[in-house]
């Protein structure tokens, strides 16, 4: 990689967003049907390798479900859903049954 100075004895690298790349296919490009992208956590099977995780803001009833839709894993932070839900017991009835 090419090293650009950025001051007197500070250097930095050049970095590439997703923007930046193009992937394009070649001769060893796979069919559909041979890659599968599941994998488990014990009994559990999912469909993709995404785990959702509500990091900078919690996630709704709506988010986890549409993630399990997709076959990928939401975790649900139920400290933070204490703390900012009056009514946790209706919040959790209604994960469980979506």
């Amino acid at each position: 990689m090419t090293e650009i100075q950025i001051g007197w004895g500070k250097n930095a690298r050049r970095a590439y967003s997703l923007d930046d790349v193009t992937i394009v296919s070649n001769r060893r490009t796979r069919d559909v049907n041979d890659v599968d992208l599941s994998w488990k956590i014990d009994a559990y099977k999912f469909d993709l390798p995404v785990v959702a995780s509500g990091v900078d803001r919690r996630l709704t009833v709506d988010d986890v479900s549409a993630v399990q839709r997709s076959g990928a894993l939401a975790m649900v932070d139920f400290e933070a859903m204490w703390t900012a839900t009056p009514d946790v017991g209706a919040v959790k009835e209604a994960i469980a049954k979506a």
